[in-house]
């Protein structure tokens, strides 16, 4: 059993993965930036919002909950709430909502606001996107009461909207809970095109619905219309398609209507009823590179495959390879919260759409928004808001750009003692300086310094606008908000918030490079690994260790430092498959915060008969699912 690599070694292995977005994503966040904007704070949600909520009271209740409505926030951290909604426990029920409460809006955009719609004391969570559009989920919800799978979506009011505001043709995803029914499931996906006279014309309905046993359908509802006030608010009615009985119905009625002060995005929902649609501008053409950068994101959803189940977090998209990097903070009925980590290879049409076998999609409003419904039996509706640029003169960090330096999960993921993050931004350094090569790691490199909470943390690599470092092992795991700035040559950056761990048992791992035995070689497909070989994985936020140690310390070698709570990894290429771990624990010898699992290739999987197949690494923490975490190649 491989437990030692040469020192010069550990930063070559800290700086790779066998997955090559890691650079691309880095190209993305260090792309060039609009001119100085003032950072997020409390100020960023200010004055009256249009505001629509769908959801399950989960838990042990299930009952279907809707509210529409207006939500007023001061600036200053105080919001009210004006509004109607309902709860359907075997009949429709008004639904008791907190008048007032309380929010908080961090530097990156991020957002925790006191659910005024909940029974009990739980967050919205998620982030304030482009034009000030807001995106959030009530994660974290078990604790004191039932649990909740929501999604809030809110846009600011207008002054002077009219009929023209909607205008040209949207893409629109919705779901409803027919009848307050969670068994009775719509998930209507479909396009409009308004007039901007309060035409919408015949309107071609599609989507599937439970009671339509989850076969694509599509109806037509004649002579829908629309209308709108200065505000933004207005009716959108869409006719009886004929001839179709009312259960079989994807779309029906006369819905409320808010529309951006822009008129590129719209959210409506019936007045008395569980649903919710969400309509973007349509994108005639460049569809597949519109879809580019971070995005804000929260889904909704309701099937049998799943279940009651919620999330927010957010997406980085990275059309020059047609990839993404997801980072979800979820929620699921009668289950804790976890955090949910994976990468897909993803590109829409030039339109801008894209069908897959469980879900439509679009993206549109100029690439600032998304939105996806569900498919083939799957229900559910999710929302992406772009995520806002920004920039600085002097020493600048990125609000948004604090990750993962090993897996990329967007900056909303959970960071936790002795992870290795890279930290983007601008005036780190004069000049790149080299991966240091000996531990121990020191605090200052280049002339510049991370703090975490005002703890120095270990810098093993610096350039100007990149710096990567270990997170202190002393960081708390509270669920608080913790505060990362960069010292360069004396000035300081501003102070950036990112989330940390929820309890002691927090991890969010993170794959460098998978090698063969020896600890050195990599595993590439000119050298690919063999089922019942043992490989050597290097990662990072592993969490805390038995024996503690100090971030950037020679990891011990005579005790090996194993993780508090250890983590499992599994082969999804194998179904499932899990794999045997003799070891894992920090890399003996290396800096602390580097860590080694090794893991025996599991039998029973399901390979290419005639040439390698590319394994998905999984791995599973106490709180967390890290998928995707390497591609493997491996052969019989």
């Amino acid at each position: 059993m491989h437990l030692a690599v040469c020192l010069t070694g550990y930063y070559g292995l800290m700086g790779r993965t066998l997955r090559h977005v890691t650079l691309v994503c880095s190209a993305i966040l260090m792309a060039a930036l609009p001119a100085t904007a003032q950072l997020p704070s409390n100020a960023t949600l200010k004055g009256s919002y249009w505001v629509r909520y769908l959801g399950i009271i989960g838990y042990p209740n299930d009952f279907a909950t809707s509210f529409a409505g207006s939500m007023t926030f001061d600036g200053n951290g105080n919001f009210t709430v004006t509004g109607v909604g309902y709860y359907f426990n075997g009949s429709s029920t008004a639904l008791t909502f907190s008048a007032s409460g309380g929010y908080a809006v961090s530097s990156g955009g991020t957002f925790s606001i006191n659910n005024p719609f909940a029974q009990n004391a739980i967050n919205l969570y998620g982030g304030v996107g482009v034009n000030g559009i807001a995106v959030g989920s009530s994660t974290d919800s078990g604790d004191q009461g039932p649990q909740y799978e929501d999604i809030f979506v809110a846009i600011p009011q207008s002054s002077a909207a009219t009929a023209s505001t909607l205008n040209g043709t949207y893409r629109v995803a919705g779901l409803e809970f027919a009848g307050g029914s969670l068994s009775g499931m719509r998930n209507p996906f479909f396009n409009i095109t308004a007039d901007g006279n309060g035409n919408l014309g015949n309107v071609a309905l599609g989507g599937t619905s439970m009671a339509l046993n989850d076969v694509a359908t599509t109806q037509t509802s004649p002579g829908a219309t629309y209308t709108m006030t200065a505000t933004g608010s207005g009716t959108m009615t869409f006719p009886a398609p004929s001839g179709v009985a009312t259960a079989n119905q994807l779309i029906a009625g006369a819905k409320n209507l808010y529309v951006s002060p822009d008129g590129s995005f719209f959210i409506a929902g019936s007045p008395t009823g569980y649903d919710m649609q969400v309509g973007v501008k349509a994108i005639s053409t460049g569809g597949g590179a519109a879809l580019s950068g971070l995005y804000f994101n929260s889904q909704v959803e309701n099937d049998d495959p799943i279940g009651p189940f919620s999330y927010q977090g957010a997406v980085s998209e990275i059309p020059s390879i047609q990839e993404e990097i997801y980072h979800w903070r979820q929620n699921y009925d009668d289950s804790a919260s976890t955090d949910y980590t994976f990468s897909d290879t993803f590109a829409p049409n030039d339109n801008g759409t894209f069908t897959g076998s469980t879900y439509l999609f679009a993206v549109g409003g100029g690439g600032n928004y998304s939105i996806q419904a569900g498919a083939g039996g799957y229900y559910f509706l999710t929302v992406y808001v772009k995520v806002p640029t920004y920039s600085g003169s002097g020493v600048f960090l990125n609000p948004s750009g604090v990750v993962n330096a090993a897996s990329s999960a967007p900056f909303t993921a959970q960071i936790v003692p002795g992870e290795v993050i890279t930290l983007y931004g601008s005036g780190f350094t004069s000049s790149a300086t080299p991966f240091f090569s000996s531990v121990p790691v020191p605090t200052i490199l280049g002339g510049a310094q991370v703090t975490v909470n005002g703890v120095l943390a270990p810098v093993y690599y610096v350039s100007s606008g990149q710096i990567n470092a270990i997170v202190p092992f002393s960081t708390p795991t509270d669920a608080s908000l913790l505060k990362i700035q960069v010292l360069a040559n004396g000035a300081q950056s501003n102070v950036v918030e990112e989330y940390s761990g929820t309890d002691s048992e927090s991890t969010s791992p993170g794959v460098f490079a998978v090698t063969h035995s020896d600890g050195t070689t990599l595993v590439t497909t000119s050298n690919p690994a063999k089922v019942g070989e043992t490989l050597v994985a290097y990662a990072c936020g592993l969490g805390a260790t038995n024996p503690a140690v100090v971030a950037g310390a020679i990891s011990p070698a005579a005790t090996l430092a194993t993780p508090l709570f250890a983590v499992t990894l599994y082969d999804f290429n194998g179904g499932g498959t899990q794999a045997t771990v003799p070891y894992q624990g920090l890399a003996p010898g290396g800096p602390a915060g580097l860590y080694q699992l090794n893991f025996v290739v599991p039998s029973g999987m399901m390979l290419n008969a005639t040439g390698v197949t590319m394994s998905q690494l999984d791995i599973i923490g106490p709180d967390g699912d890290e998928n995707y975490q390497a591609l493997v190649p491996v052969s019989h």
